[in-house]
């Protein structure tokens, strides 16, 4: 399946290997993601949905996370690469203080 801006469940679902149902209950009881919806209300998912869900899925299903444990996971992933995209714009604010320093 080629990227795209948006897929509906059905194509989620599939990507999944998945029910539409069990895609529904996550986005309800699990608060994996919050689909955007259109005019008519149909779900549409973003490429990062995706990519939450396949880590939800990879975690429940295979590795055997529990519902609560899986979220808690993508909750701390999400504050690490929070503490890695800081850490890594900390890093280019003192690399260009030292080349400033360096040339005064």
């Amino acid at each position: 399946m080629e990227e795209k801006l948006f897929y509906t469940i059905s194509e989620i679902a599939g990507r999944l290997g998945v029910n539409v149902s069990l895609v529904r209950f996550w986005e309800k009881e699990v608060a994996v993601v919050k689909p955007i919806r259109n005019g008519g209300g149909k779900r549409r998912y973003t490429q990062e949905d995706l990519q939450k869900l396949q880590t939800f899925y990879h975690l429940v299903k295979i590795k055997g996370y529990t519902l609560q444990g899986a979220m808690d996971a993508l909750k701390n992933q999400g504050k690490k690469e929070n503490k890695n995209l800081a850490k890594e714009k900390l890093e280019d604010v003192y690399r260009k203080l030292k080349q400033w320093h360096e040339k005064m």
